[in-house]
């Protein structure tokens, strides 16, 4: 084990919260939130939400890249767990580049 190494038995979220500041690919739709029904009018509060399906944090499933390939809803979970590490890269900025001496 690395003097500095951490080990987390937790699930965490890398998601990333929606909306109109969600960084996206230069020419994918924005992301928009708006009040489809509020209590005060309808009982009950509903966003409408319209946004490109590759906006914020994503997984790129075969489908996107293949017409007969497997949706994201089609992949087994447990492609989506696993060892990871901890990769500080704070210092390469706002959408800065990450190499190799930050790992």
């Amino acid at each position: 084990m690395q003097p500095n190494a951490m080990h987390l038995n937790d699930v965490i979220d890398l998601s990333v919260p929606r909306g109109a500041s969600t960084a996206l690919y230069p020419g994918d739709p924005a992301v928009v939130l708006r009040p489809h029904a509020t209590i005060e009018r309808d009982g009950y509060n509903l966003l409408e939400l319209s946004l490109g399906s590759q906006s914020g944090t994503h997984v790129d499933a075969p489908f996107h890249f293949l017409e007969s390939g497997a949706r994201v809803d089609e992949l087994p979970l447990e492609r989506f767990a696993g060892p990871a590490v901890i990769v500080d890269a704070r210092g390469a900025g706002e959408r800065g580049r990450i190499g190799w001496h930050h790992i």
